[in-house]
């Protein structure tokens, strides 16, 4: 590489970094790491479909019918509302 190119290279990677410093560190790393937001949507669903497996478990044992429906509804639809809602707030 020239060294014309090496600064016309250089001039571009600081103007990218300036603009999206996010996208300059993807290229840079070669991957992206999680957004909070995300890390914070995972938790929470995987946190309700432990919790609504746990309720179908219980209701089992328990032969509630009235947990074990609770728990099925726990599991699906915790998820459902929240990725509902995720998308209309897109």
């Amino acid at each position: 590489m020239t060294p014309a190119e090496e600064r016309r290279l250089s001039e571009i990677r600081q103007h990218l970094t300036g603009e999206d410093p996010g996208l300059a560190r993807v290229l840079a790393t070669g991957r992206q790491s999680a957004s909070p937001a995300f890390a914070g949507a995972l938790g929470a669903f995987l946190l309700a479909v432990a919790g609504g497996l746990l309720l179908l478990a219980l209701g089992a044992e328990l032969r509630s019918p009235a947990l074990t429906v609770g728990g099925a509804l726990f599991v699906v639809a915790v998820p459902a509302l929240r990725a509902t809602l995720n998308r209309r707030k897109s």
